[in-house]
């Protein structure tokens, strides 16, 4: 964050100091200005439902696998969109090869013990059954019989071209 903010166009190499300045000193200041920025936003309800989904879970989530755990907006479940939601985010997460996780260990260390009670207006576990309710639910809607037509239930799966895009990617 503090070097996205210096490598603006607008700072002058002499203001340089100052806006070192402004910024918190320790991580903890620093994430906390972060979620105040995000709480202050119009899409704070949707950042805070995504930082919940990304906390709770034990390994990186894919865009796709996003879309299902969390209600997004009309209209914003492109990839294109989904970036962009994700941005909105703060530095708190970062976007590889579709996989979405946190930049630092720290930044979910932080979300986990001081901003529980915004991420998780109820608790860490219900947000975990909600996971796989939500889960369970999108099994429910993309299991069918031959969802990747082998046709031949004796036929190797390598040998299988998967569908572009694949039918199983958001539940995996």
């Amino acid at each position: 964050m503090v070097y996205q903010e210096l490598g603006r166009p607008n700072v002058r190499r002499y203001h340089t100091y100052a806006k070192l300045r402004s910024f918190p000193p320790g991580l903890d200041d620093l994430y906390s200005r972060m979620m105040d920025q995000i709480c202050d936003s119009e899409d704070a309800e949707l950042c805070e439902r995504i930082l919940a989904v990304v906390s709770a879970v034990y390994r990186p989530i894919m865009l796709d696998e996003l879309a299902c755990f969390v209600d997004m907006p009309d209209g914003a479940s492109d990839d294109e969109s989904l970036v962009d939601i994700i941005a909105l985010c703060g530095s708190f997460l970062t976007l590889r090869e579709r996989t979405i996780s946190f930049v630092h260990q720290s930044a979910k260390d932080y979300l986990l013990d001081h901003a529980g009670a915004e991420i998780f207006p109820s608790r860490r576990t219900e947000q975990q059954q909600r996971i796989v309710s939500r889960s369970i639910e999108a099994i429910d809607k993309a299991m069918q019989r031959d969802v990747y037509r082998l046709w031949h239930p004796s036929c190797s799966i390598e040998k299988v071209e998967h569908p572009d895009p694949d039918p199983l990617a958001p539940i995996r």
